[in-house]
């Protein structure tokens, strides 16, 4: 790749990273005044002021119950999506026919074990649970999902503020751009002194072993569309110096499959970023709620410390409990009063404040997150989920199915991708046989999703189902031949998937078949056997009768 080259890469990347910078500025006023009102410590990448890591952020916050429903938004839906501690996936195979061969059920299984010990193992949840307080704040995340050679994926999540997205013709989020300030020897350390120009490297001495202090390198991800990346791969991830005289690749690196996840609470069409998440939706109500705190707790202070009035001749007057103040006996008011009597309706107030809580609350759905971590311990019944899966289920719903398809779906086929390039997963031919392996070619591996949120979604189906089963008990009561109409295997196939049971606990519908044929030639040669025995017994009988007697036998026999 020549110098001129690689300068117009540079200018293409620049231009779209300016085009993005553009999009993004008509949603950063939004974000900062959510953030200061509901998260301000996720806002450091959008502060005009920069100030420290360390430094407070909360100016605004006089009431904290906001953030605290923000964050037990985040932890809601951490725990009913993608919990660490119990199941949240499945794989199968995406025709289900396929899952009915011997073998292919516990093979499936078998990856899905290796599916949670790469997550287990890696950063993913850590990383996750960070992207979740994203997301419910200011409507869009985005986590960075790279190779590892020891843990097999390392995630990055982004700060509010850290990146630029870009979309597609047709919505998607398929470019990501940030800037990323290294000193030197970070430099050296990530890409190497052969990728780095000299006026880097040699700004490393023993007296200044960090070198350059601050460096702009920008970070881009985005579909290949200058053919630069490594074996023709599709995506790009393209790592840039930018300065005067050091600007110049430093890396590129190619991906059969885009490398990150950006999920958006609900996006309106051909929009970049995410809208109409709780934290949008709350702000006025956040807003009002830290405006009446201010009132209610300035009320409680002229209540308790009023402004005062007394005779010119009080000039030094203590408040303090227990204190002693002269006075002139001799004027005609010589006591110490308020100024002004206000009278501040406190519990009115107060009551105000927590209605107000209560819609904030509302906001962010913590009443059905709490509803459904009280459950996530226990067995939901159809008619509990029911309750739970009201209004309040459907108004998540939108936002659920973004989930999956943003953010579970691409993550776990990149996990899927980087666990069989790196060989961990089971060999199929270990659980199925030669013959079996031919309808396996070519077919596609999807992920069912089985957490708590997921199976309360799937279960309200299963509400339907009894109700179908209750029906139809109740008309066999009228016509017993109406259940025919009912196929049980299949109402046990249905109920094994929506509730997320292991698939090897379910027999393919040929095993089912071979043992009632096994069943039914048991219960044929037991009644043979019984045949046999009756007659055997009635022969017997028949030998010990006298035959010299007047009896039905010997007149039948003509004996007598």
């Amino acid at each position: 790749m020549t110098v001129m080259d690689k300068d117009k890469i540079i200018k293409y990347y620049e231009a779209k990273l300016r085009h993005a910078k553009e999009v993004r500025q008509t949603y950063e006023h939004d974000w900062e005044d959510i953030m200061n009102h509901i998260a301000p410590d996720l806002k450091g990448y959008l502060i005009t002021e920069r100030k420290d890591k360390g430094e407070r952020t909360d100016e605004y916050i006089y009431d904290n119950a906001p953030a605290s429903y923000s964050q037990k938004c985040s932890a809601g839906m951490f725990a009913s999506i993608s919990s660490p501690s119990r199941p949240w996936l499945q794989r199968k195979m995406s025709n289900a026919r396929i899952n009915e061969i011997p073998g292919v059920r516990a093979w499936l299984d078998d990856v899905t074990k290796t599916d949670y010990a790469i997550l287990h193992e890696s950063n993913f949840y850590p990383r996750a649970h960070t992207m979740y307080l994203h997301l419910p704040n200011i409507g869009t995340a985005v986590m960075i999902i790279d190779k590892d050679y020891e843990n097999i994926v390392h995630c990055t999540t982004l700060n509010v503020g850290e990146y630029w997205l870009d979309i597609d013709g047709k919505g998607i989020v398929d470019s990501l751009y940030r800037e990323i300030e290294y000193t030197a020897a970070q430099l050296v350390e990530l890409f190497g002194e052969d990728n780095l120009p000299g006026t880097i490297t040699d700004s490393i001495t023993e007296d200044d072993p960090v070198g350059n202090r601050s460096n702009t390198v920008v970070h881009v991800i985005a579909p290949d569309d200058m053919h630069i990346a490594p074996f023709k791969k599709p995506y790009v991830s393209l790592y840039y110096l930018r300065g005067k005289s050091d600007k110049q690749i430093i890396e590129i690196k190619g991906y059969n499959r885009k490398p990150f996840v950006s999920p958006r609470w609900y996006v309106n069409n051909n929009e970049t970023y995410g809208k109409m998440c709780p934290g949008r939706n709350s702000l006025g109500n956040c807003k009002q709620l830290q405006s009446m705190m201010y009132d209610y707790m300035d009320a409680i202070n002229k209540e308790l410390n009023p402004a005062t009035q007394g005779t010119a001749d009080l000039s030094e007057v203590s408040t303090i409990p227990g204190d002693y103040n002269k006075i002139n006996p001799t004027g005609p008011d010589a006591t110490i009063k308020r100024l002004v009597e206000i009278n501040p309706q406190l519990a009115v107030m107060w009551q105000a404040i927590q209605d107000k809580k209560q819609q904030i609350s509302e906001d962010f759905y913590i009443d059905l997150f709490m509803s459904v971590s009280m459950r996530e311990d226990k067995q939901m019944t159809a008619e509990e989920v029911r309750a739970i899966s009201g209004e309040r289920m459907m108004a998540l719903g939108p936002a659920l199915e973004n989930m999956h398809d943003e953010f579970l779906n691409p993550a776990t086929e990149i996990l899927f991708d980087y666990g069989m390039e790196a060989g961990v997963y089971p060999d199929i031919r270990n659980y199925v046989s030669e013959s079996d392996l031919q309808y396996l070619q070519g077919q596609n591996i999807k992920t069912d999703y089985i957490s708590i949120m997921a199976q309360a979604q799937k279960i309200v189906d299963l509400g339907r189902i009894d109700q179908v089963i209750a029906y139809g008990e109740k008309l066999a009561g009228l016509d017993p031949t109406v259940m025919d109409k009912l196929d049980s295997d299949q109402v046990i196939d249905e109920v094994a998937d929506m509730t997320g049971a292991p698939g090897s606990i379910i027999r393919s519908d040929e095993a089912v078949v071979q043992i009632r044929q096994n069943r039914a030639k048991q219960q044929q040669m037991q009644q043979a056997a019984e045949m046999a025995q009756t007659a055997a017994n009635v022969g017997s009988a028949a030998s010990k009768m006298p035959m010299d007697q007047d009896t039905a036998l010997t007149r039948f026999l003509g004996v007598q």
